[in-house]
């Protein structure tokens, strides 16, 4: 079994921005899912992601830490980067243009208590999609993007800058090696993104 735990290192590696305007800030002590009446993106980083090519993906999910108290639900969209080794997130512009994964998934969120964490529903398709690019090789860069889609009411999550860089996102993944002679080794690895 193999397990790693990363944090993004750096400031510009995650960032949210109000798609309704220019709003854009890498450098918040929260980031917004959803807020009433207003469409919110969010991007995070996570670098030297060690998922060697060949991998199949078994199981992921993204945990989130709850910066506030929420009663209503909303939905996102979880989308991730279909780069090879992506960038960080320095402003609007190069943010929004790094290409998207086919794969998406829509969470339904609940009401959420402040500093708790929730877990998304299935990455999996994501995950896979990503490392079976060409390019990809164990150590490089992944991240995701997430929309609001329906915001009844605001939910925001502890960003990297937070408490000592220990509520930010995390992802888990758990994988398969294929072996020679046919066999597998299951492997897990939990990877905090912010």
């Amino acid at each position: 079994m193999a397990e790693i735990d990363r944090q993004v290192v750096a400031t510009a590696d995650d960032a949210h921005a109000n798609v309704d305007s220019a709003g854009f800030w890498n450098d918040p002590i929260q980031m917004q899912l959803i807020y009433a009446g207003y469409a919110w993106r969010s991007y995070h980083r996570l670098t030297d992601v060690t998922i060697p090519k060949g991998a199949v993906i078994t199981a992921a999910y993204i945990s989130f830490c709850a910066a506030g108290d929420s009663v209503l639900g909303g939905v996102i969209t979880i989308k991730g980067f279909l780069e090879t080794d992506v960038g960080n997130f320095p402003d609007r512009t190069t943010s929004d243009g790094y290409s998207l994964t086919e794969a998406s998934i829509n969470w339904t969120l609940g009401a959420w208590t402040g500093l708790e964490w929730y877990n998304s529903d299935s990455l999996v398709d994501i995950i896979q999609e990503i490392v079976n690019q060409a390019g990809w090789a164990s150590g490089n860069h992944m991240g995701f993007r997430i929309d609001a889609v329906d915001q009844p009411e605001s939910h925001a999550i502890c960003s990297f800058e937070m408490d000592g860089n220990i509520r930010g996102l995390k992802l888990h993944v758990e994988y398969i090696l294929p072996m020679a002679g046919g066999m597998q080794v299951p492997a897990v690895v939990a990877l905090d993104l912010i």
